[in-house]
């Protein structure tokens, strides 16, 4: 495959733009459009935007970078962006520091460069160094800066690695995050494992003699961390969403980012986020933002850009609501201290620091609460939804098939499964007089999926499922 130059357009897009996919980066956004074409603004040093451009080093508002109508994915993160395509080539432009493009060298590049083809990947992270992807056949890969084990290769690796590279041989995972030292994978059984340097306070003393994953073990009297299902990896602090939807976390709190006092130094062992359910949730550094089952956003941690959109800049160690709206859908942290949330409507709310642009609504000015980029917008799964009374669905995890049972029947007249990344694939009318359903996940590939059930058009149940 050929190397595709970049379309470096730099007028703004003239009427408000509803994208399909949108990915925060280190400081920058990329978006899938409405035609599958490819649009960011933010930070331009280092290529992450694909334009070959540091004076000046930003655009603060939407441009076109390739208009090619093939581009199904998009994960901006770190200096680096990854894209793919609807015949699941991988593609990529960025820093490329240290390797961690995976285009078989070191150099940077503002060219869209092909990197892998054949396979399908779920999701791909980047710190300044390194980067890890989790495939859709359940296999993770590593590639970049493997100083310190951190691509989980074992002892004698070397310590770049150019290219993608599987981290073991199993496929069954499910999830990824990477810290700047580290790689982490979670089990279909529930599971946590990591490699890199310096994780006591991710994975607990257990031994690490070999440069290859270890599973989290909080300490030498506590049981291994299991029922996990979703993982992200902040500053020296990790946050997890159990199967049951609650959350947990661990780690350093020296800015609350605990949801402990600042007396409590962290550690290892997981604190629990109350018992509530959670639909979304995002990592910045040392601060958390996330939206409860009732579309509510809750943030907690650092705070001295404002990235928390409390209306000041002070500390907060416990988890305090943001505004009142309970619409929210979808949030994301990027960089250091920006924050964007997605509202049932599609529309896009940004706030925190914005030096680089990442608001996309042509300033560079920051804010402490949540302003809305009128020339953007978001396709999203719906409307808000309410749980329905006493109803229960098992198992979960599950390798086929899936059950939701309800107190009565007539509450659901279809159900809708998405991938993690809000695109529907599956769904199917149920027998309104039945009251337990039964879902076959058969033709997805292992994974965490999103299972909604719906009556006339609107959502009244949803539940995170993982195929094993």
């Amino acid at each position: 495959m050929r190397n595709i130059l970049l379309l470096s357009i730099f007028s703004l897009l003239a009427t408000a733009q509803c994208f399909k996919q949108l990915s925060l980066g280190g400081d920058h956004i990329v978006v899938v459009g409405a035609n599958n074409e490819l649009s960011g603004w933010g930070r331009t040093s280092g290529n992450s935007l694909g334009i070959n451009q540091s004076i000046p080093n930003f655009v603060a508002s939407p441009i076109l970078i390739n208009n090619q109508s093939e581009w199904s994915k998009v994960w901006a993160t770190g200096l680096n962006t990854f894209v793919q395509k609807s015949d699941e080539t991988l593609w990529g432009f960025g820093s490329n520091n240290l390797g961690s493009l995976g285009i078989g060298n070191i150099f940077p590049t503002h060219l869209i460069t092909p990197i892998t083809t054949g396979v399908g990947w779920t999701k791909i992270l980047s710190t300044q160094s390194h980067s890890l992807g989790l495939r859709a056949d359940g296999t993770i890969w590593a590639w970049g800066d493997n100083n310190n084990g951190r691509c989980a290769q074992g002892i004698g690796a070397p310590t770049q690695l150019l290219v993608p590279t599987q981290i073991g041989t199993a496929n069954h995972w499910i999830d990824i995050a990477v810290s700047c030292c580290g790689s982490f994978a979670v089990r279909n059984d529930g599971t946590i494992w990591g490699a890199g340097g310096a994780l006591t306070q991710f994975l607990g003393p257990g031994n690490d003699p070999s440069n290859v994953l270890r599973q989290a073990i909080p300490s030498f009297f506590t049981p291994p961390i299991t029922d996990i299902a979703k993982i992200k990896a902040g500053t020296g602090f990790m946050l997890a969403q159990k199967t049951d939807g609650t959350l947990l976390v661990w780690g350093q709190n020296d800015y609350g980012q605990l949801a402990m006092p600042l007396s409590y130094f962290g550690g290892s062992i997981p604190i629990e986020i109350g018992t509530d359910t959670w639909k979304d949730f995002a990592v910045g550094q040392s601060f958390a933002l996330a939206i409860k089952s009732d579309g509510t956003l809750w943030a907690w941690g650092r705070n001295h850009f404002g990235q928390l959109g409390l209306g000041h800049t002070d500390n907060v160690t416990s988890p305090t609501q943001v505004g009142i709206d309970n619409q929210w859908d979808r949030i994301y942290a990027g960089g250091q201290y920006t924050a964007l949330g997605v509202k049932t409507d599609g529309s896009v709310w940004v706030w925190g620091r914005n030096e680089y642009g990442q608001f996309g609504n042509g300033t560079t000015t920051q804010s402490n609460v949540p302003i809305q980029s009128t020339g953007i917008c978001v396709q999203t799964l719906g409307t808000s939804f309410t749980v329905a009374p006493k109803s229960v669905a098992y198992p979960n995890p599950t390798h086929d098939w899936i059950n939701l049972q309800f107190e009565s029947p007539g509450l659901l007249d279809a159900i809708e499964v998405y991938n993690m990344q809000g695109h529907l694939v599956q769904q199917q009318a149920l027998d309104t007089s039945q009251s337990l359903f039964t879902v076959s996940l058969q033709s997805l590939s292992q994974g965490l999926y999103l299972v909604v059930g719906k009556k006339q058009g609107q959502r009244v149940v949803q539940q995170r499922v993982v195929r094993k």
